[in-house]
């Protein structure tokens, strides 16, 4: 690797006074000129500069008034007994400290989300009659080893008698977990949501979490929109209560036709209203309407249309079909 330190700046001695001659007593004055990056010589300050010379100390330097000059004093000549030798004197400058610089770039700490670990709870009844209990705390416990996961990355973790679930990446959201109890019965559960890591600068006087600008306060959505997030968040909740982890396909084919038409029935209804509605969050809508409807099972998907099976099913010939 090569050396990129620069070189030393170069100082040329300029002497303002004719030198005719070398004696002890003798003054001369000079300068010392360094060049910039354009090539240009300027004088250094005398204080700033420590000289040598050779081949004797044979003279000292003296500041003068203006810094950027000084006095060379003669105190010392060559005394040679060879009388045609003409000595050499030369006088040397550098600069006394030289100036450095140390850089420490300051590295930043970044810190992500990778995975999430979410506990689960536990309760038995009916609607509205919901009795919390502990899996592990049961005279037969839960077996986990009857968990079905839709994710192969996914882990049930029990810790302090706390069940959780984790997951390992958050692009496999949503998640869905079936286990079977010692009753015999199954439950299912399904996790959605989008969840992600996003850096964020602290400010260390205020202790104050700073996320880009200031957000404004959430304008409150109109009732209709409301009423139609509603609607579509009960669609979403009762498509997904027919499928999903744990969710076996029907084997008679009766029962599927049943709930092919009461999906259409609810599918209908919520698409009509749909169409009447001229919100500000339609886009949105349509995209949350699109979502519920992909989360219909594929063995219902096989026939007619769901709309169709609604509208052959309107007329009262079917039979009673079985509750979700």
């Amino acid at each position: 690797m090569a050396d990129e330190t620069p070189p030393p700046p170069q100082l040329d001695i300029d002497f303002l006074d004719p030198i005719d001659d070398v004696e002890i007593g003798r003054v001369f004055r000079f300068q010392v000129l360094q060049k910039n990056a354009k090539g240009e010589s300027f004088p250094v300050s005398i204080e700033n500069l420590e000289f040598n010379f050779s081949p004797i100390t044979w003279g000292t330097i003296v500041p003068t008034e203006d810094n950027g000059i000084g006095a060379l004093h003669v105190v010392q000549v060559v005394e040679s007994e060879d009388v045609f030798l003409e000595p050499h004197y030369s006088v040397h400058a550098r600069h006394r400290a030289p100036a450095t610089r140390t850089l420490a770039p300051r590295r930043k700490v970044r810190m992500g989300v990778v995975s999430c670990e979410i506990e689960l709870g536990f309760a038995i009844g009916l609607e509205g009659k919901w009795k919390a209990f502990q899996p592990l705390a049961l005279p037969r416990p839960v077996d986990f080893s009857t968990a079905r996961l839709s994710d192969g990355t996914h882990k049930l973790l029990v810790r302090e008698g706390k069940v959780f679930l984790r997951v390992e990446h958050l692009d496999s959201l949503p998640a869905e977990v079936a286990l079977t109890f010692p009753s015999g019965e199954k439950a299912a559960l399904r996790i959605e949501g989008f969840l992600k890591g996003i850096p964020v600068d602290q400010d260390e006087r205020a202790r104050i979490t700073r996320i880009g600008a200031p957000q404004a306060e959430p304008v409150p959505e109109d009732p209709e929109t409301q009423a139609v997030r509603g609607e579509l968040h009960e669609l979403r909740g009762y498509i997904a209560s027919f499928g999903g982890a744990g969710k076996r396909r029907p084997d008679d084919a009766n029962t599927i036709e049943n709930i092919r038409r009461r999906i259409g029935l609810r599918v209908s209804k919520t698409k009509e209203r749909l169409m009447g509605y001229r919100g500000p969050a339609q886009d949105e809508l349509l995209s949350l309407f699109k979502a519920a409807t992909d989360l219909i099972p594929l063995y219902l998907r096989d026939g007619p249309p769901l709309t169709e099976a609604a509208a052959g099913g309107a007329d009262g010939s079917s039979t009673s079909s079985p509750k979700p």
